[in-house]
């Protein structure tokens, strides 16, 4: 499993898990410049694959949460600010894993055979 870093701190993970610990890590730090900076450093350094490569509902909602409502400079900012904050790509990306896994639990409770498994229909129909 590959392994990243933070940028400007010597914290690294592999996980979702891991990556959230790191964000509480840094938000338990005394208030500064400094910590502000390596907050949205942090926030800037998860790939989309580890998102995606996460299949536990609970952590995808729980970083979900902290990226919305975290304190300080973790939860996204007010209305009219969110466009080029860094909270904003990863919430999608978590919004979509979720309704990945959605789709992929609901398939699996349709039996074998059903035609609801047939869901890809040429238009126009020919007749």
């Amino acid at each position: 499993m590959k392994s990243y870093k933070t940028p400007e701190t010597t914290m690294t993970w592999a996980t979702l898990e891991q990556w959230h610990a790191c964000a509480w890590e840094l938000e338990k730090r005394r208030a500064s410049s400094r910590k502000h900076e390596l907050i949205r450093a942090h926030l800037c350094a998860p790939p989309f694959a580890v998102i995606y490569g996460c299949s536990n509902r609970g952590t995808l909602i729980t970083c979900r949460f902290l990226l919305r409502y975290g304190p300080g400079q973790l939860g996204q900012p007010v209305r009219g600010h969110r466009q080029r904050a860094p909270q904003t790509p990863l919430i999608v990306a978590i919004n979509n894993r979720l309704a990945q896994l959605d789709r992929f639990d609901d398939l699996a409770s349709i039996p074998d055979g059903h035609n609801s498994r047939k869901r890809r229909r040429e238009w126009p129909l020919s007749v």
